[in-house]
């Protein structure tokens, strides 16, 4: 038997790991109102030092945030703006908001598919 098999994250479990005075929080998804989002919270609350932290989750699913904190840690990313009007084609468009989805997305290429 392969032990290095089991060691392996199981999907849709959350695992807590507890390391001198912090807790990290590993899960496949951190999103608003999940069990690990919650965990976080009340761990916080608790004055736990939480890996992530609760602001860390919610910036991460909103795209320009997640894209300049990327950018202020040194990983390249694209170039990106944030518009309610107007934006060079070809674009990814994405909702901006805690409440969308951040695989929710639009693919527009040519100015029919923008009026849509």
């Amino acid at each position: 038997m392969n032990k290095h098999k089991d060691h392996i994250p199981k999907r849709d479990i959350m695992y807590v790991l507890k390391e001198d005075d912090s807790q990290y929080i590993v899960n496949e998804s951190y999103f608003y109102k999940t069990e690990p989002y919650y965990t976080i919270v009340r761990n916080e609350k608790e004055w736990i030092r939480t890996i992530p932290s609760s602001s860390d989750v919610l910036d991460a699913y909103i795209v320009p945030i997640c894209l300049e904190k990327a950018k202020l840690a040194g990983i390249p990313v694209c170039e990106w703006i944030i518009s309610n009007v107007y934006v060079s084609l070809p674009a990814i468009v994405y909702g901006l908001n805690y409440f969308s989805t951040p695989s929710d997305h639009f693919l527009v290429s040519d100015l029919e598919q923008a009026k849509q």
